[in-house]
């Protein structure tokens, strides 16, 4: 019987150490799974990662094109906006002396109507 308890703990020691190595090789290709999942998860992430990078250059690059037409819509503009001051202080510099002149011509109407009339004043 002794000898028969130590056959059944040896097969019981090895039960457990086949049991114990069943399991590290269930691991094993558990932990070898989830990093063949890793490794294409992360080759999908780079995959996607060049498109993203690709589209916000594109992004980039519209975005400096854009700019650089604001600037030179803004420029033009610039240019536009002071040559029509310009051309309106002119205006208004020679609407003013127009008007200025027909204040002096209306200022002097009357004593010219007075001298055509031959009205002389009482002295």
């Amino acid at each position: 019987m002794a000898g028969e308890k130590r056959g059944s703990e040896k097969s019981n020691g090895h039960t457990k150490l086949d049991e114990a190595m069943t399991s590290l090789v269930q691991a094993h290709a558990a932990l070898a799974q989830a990093q063949a999942v890793l490794a294409q998860s992360h080759a999908a992430f780079l995959a996607e990662k060049a498109v993203s990078d690709q589209r916000f250059a594109e992004l980039g690059r519209e975005f400096n094109r854009i700019e650089k037409e604001r600037m030179e819509l803004e420029r033009a503009n610039a240019k536009e906006r002071m040559e029509s001051e310009r051309a309106n202080a002119e205006r208004f510099d020679r609407i003013e002396a127009i008007l200025l002149e027909h204040n002096r011509i209306l200022s002097a109407l009357p004593e010219q109507l007075r001298e055509k009339i031959g009205f002389k004043a009482p002295s």
